[in-house]
């Protein structure tokens, strides 16, 4: 992740880019500018709290979709799939146990994206990663 100007996870879902639950980015960095000023258009434009979820997803899409130098910097960051970080909390969610196979990719994970909307079983977690 140090090695580019912004970081985020990729694909969460079919409609999304990216995944807004961790992003890093340097100094100065050219998309973190840049995005934070579509933000600002965006919410200066708004009347009420907009009803979309991934608001900030969709306005990374436009900006990568109108800006060829927001688009340029973002094809030279490291692509990684969100879908394996979220592997966890479909486990807790469904209250299923892993296969031996699939808790040793839980152990390799960079991290795992929990939910604040249900209780966590830290006892289940230190198990599955131990």
């Amino acid at each position: 992740m140090a090695q580019c100007d912004f970081f985020a996870f990729t694909r969460p879902g079919p409609d999304r880019e990216i995944a807004s639950w961790f992003l890093a980015s340097r100094p100065g960095s050219r998309i973190a500018r840049h995005l934070s000023e579509a933000i600002e258009r965006f919410w200066k434009r708004q009347e009420s709290p907009t009803r979309v979820y991934h608001w900030f997803q969709y306005i990374f899409e436009y900006c990568d979709r109108t800006s060829a130098e927001f688009r340029r910097v973002w094809r030279e960051a490291p692509r990684l799939s969100a879908k394996p970080m979220l592997a966890m909390q479909e486990h807790l969610a469904e209250e299923s146990a892993p296969s031996p196979d699939e808790i040793q990719l839980l152990r390799a994970m960079p991290m795992h994206k929990l939910t604040h909307k249900r209780p966590i079983d830290t006892k289940l977690v230190e198990k599955l990663i131990g």
